[in-house]
């Protein structure tokens, strides 16, 4: 039984950005350097709650540079030394210098698509929003989290979402009783001579940007198996629960190659096929995707099933938010509003057009007149508010009745197909709305995506004689009016019950009912449209 709603999604992501996130700033402004490759070899020590380690980045010039080349690193973290070199020439090393916030390097010259290979040796206790630490029954347990502007609070690097490393390798060295899951395939294990701690190494293969490079390690319960999805493709799932949820989390995480298949058909082929997908509980009372695994909170770990519609989320994301990922957190709707949208289809999918119902309703009951894409993308209570998670998906199932069922799946697959393993924003989907609609979409997404104002309706009947009657559609909201379906439920006099949809672009708008014996009530069915009824 379904008994989440998309409103509960809503507040757990509001909660968090306003009390564990406060005081994140934007990276500086974009720098000629390109992130090519990760390998990070760190330690991670839960009694002491620290990371050290060396990070190892392959950076390539986009163009002539002379400058210098900065490598994000929060303050919590102390540099034991940096250097640069150059791949493939004998240049001698520059050092780097530690400064608030990054690391500095004095490049003197460098053509475009000249390589360079940094490696920051440090350590440090990250703060709570970028690695959760904790203890249970004597085992530990530690995630990161993977919130925007995050990877650089636990290993120094280029911390924008459109620095996408072509690959990478990931080395935790971890408490040999730990289970260490991270991103892309499981290379091995290699315990160390002292017996104390084993190195876990993970290879991605695919590109990645910093804040979803992620690992967890606890004393998990493993389960593996695969997802039989079309054409014969097999994908390895991995689940890592806590012991003492083992038996919960088998009911829970039963829908998830169900889940998979649904959107692997509806989408295009998973992103990730050659690697895995994986969920990997922690302590944190959130969710947050990670490529190739997603990180659930054990608050979720029910037995019951109410989590489903946010594991259909988070396994979304692997198509919105990792292949594609957005160029600038400004478009994160890309990201959640998709992804929240398709968790509604799956329930659809699953549990029935009323179940899906409920969810719209929720939804548009909790209208939001804030943009979807916010003016500041430092504001995180915008990046991951009601706008984004409420209004986006809705606003979504609204495009999708404006263009067609037929075109908006045609430009869900294309705009998945044109953009695998790259940067969007949204101008990427309203082109391929518009291309497989054949239709220009800038006034919806103006009005919906980037405007910050919901229409305001008022109906003024005219009962008519015997045969005839009308309605006005008032349109009260300040700033122009809106373009936009109104479904109208009409009574009449002989206590028929018709349904009229029209469509309306002006402040006023008089809406004619032939063939009726009088009219005793005209209402307005708002289930699918975000709008605001005037007395």
């Amino acid at each position: 039984m379904i008994t989440k709603s998309v409103w509960t999604i809503g507040v757990v992501v509001l909660t968090l950005a306003n009390t564990t996130i406060a005081g994140w700033q934007r990276a500086p402004n974009a720098q000629p350097w390109r992130l090519r490759y990760i390998d990070l070899d760190l330690r991670i020590d839960p009694a002491q709650r620290t990371v050290s380690g060396v990070a190892r980045l392959d950076v390539t010039s986009t163009t002539n540079v002379s400058g210098d080349l900065v490598i994000e690193l929060a303050d919590a973290m102390s540099v034991d030394s940096a250097a640069v070199t150059s791949l493939g020439a004998r240049d001698t090393a520059i050092s780097g210098v530690r400064e608030p916030g990054h690391v500095r390097f004095a490049i003197r010259s460098a053509a475009a698509n000249t390589r360079r290979r940094v490696s920051v040796w440090y350590h440090g206790q990250p703060v709570r929003r970028a690695i959760g630490f904790s203890e249970h029954a004597g085992n530990p347990r530690a995630a990161s989290y993977g919130l925007p502007g995050s990877a650089r609070e636990w290993w120094p690097t280029l911390d924008e979402p459109s620095q996408k490393a072509d690959s990478a390798d990931i080395r935790i060295t971890a408490p040999s009783k730990s289970v260490v899951a991270s991103n892309g395939r499981f290379i091995g294990r290699s315990p160390s001579t002292d017996g104390l701690t084993t190195t876990t190494h993970w290879a991605v293969r695919h590109p990645i940007y910093p804040d979803v490079v992620s690992f967890a390690l606890a004393d998990y319960a493993v389960s593996r198996d695969v997802a039989q999805l079309n054409g014969g493709r097999r994908v390895p799932l991995e689940r890592y629960v806590f012991v003492e949820d083992s038996v919960k989390g088998a009911a829970d995480l039963a829908p998830l190659a169900s889940i998979l298949r649904f959107y692997d058909d509806a989408l295009g082929p998973y992103p990730f096929g050659d690697e895995k997908y994986a969920i990997a509980e922690f302590a944190r009372p959130s969710f947050r995707e990670g490529q190739t695994i997603t990180h659930l909170g054990a608050s979720f770990f029910t037995g019951t099933g109410t989590a489903e519609q946010t594991i259909a989320h988070e396994v979304a994301h692997q198509w919105f938010g990792n292949s594609l990922s957005v160029r600038r957190w400004d478009d994160m709707w890309l990201n959640e509003s998709l992804s929240e949208f398709m968790s509604w289809e799956w329930i659809r999918r699953a549990h029935g057009d009323a179940a899906y119902q409920v969810l719209l309703d929720s939804a548009v009951g909790v209208a939001s007149p804030k943009a979807i894409v916010p003016a500041d993308a430092a504001d995180l209570n915008s990046l991951f508010g009601v706008a984004t998670f409420v209004k986006g998906p809705v606003v979504i199932s609204m495009l999708r009745e404006a263009i067609g069922e037929k075109a908006f799946t045609s430009a869900l697959r294309q705009y998945v197909a044109d953009h695998a393993y790259g940067s969007v924003e949204t101008a990427d989907f309203q082109r391929a709305c518009e291309q497989a609609s054949g239709k220009t979409l800038d006034w919806f997404f103006q009005q919906w995506v980037y405007g910050n104002q919901l229409p305001r309706i008022k109906l003024v009947i005219d009962s008519g004689s015997r045969t005839h009657a009308a309605v006005t559609i008032q349109q009260l909201q300040p700033g122009p009016a809106f373009r936009m379906p109104i479904h109208l439920r009409i009574t009449t006099a002989d206590h028929r019950s018709l349904t009229r949809d029209v469509w309306v672009s002006k402040r006023e708008e008089r809406i004619d009912i032939p063939d009726v014996t009088g009219v005793i009530d005209v209402a307005i069915d708002h289930r699918r449209q975000l709008l605001q009824l005037a007395p």
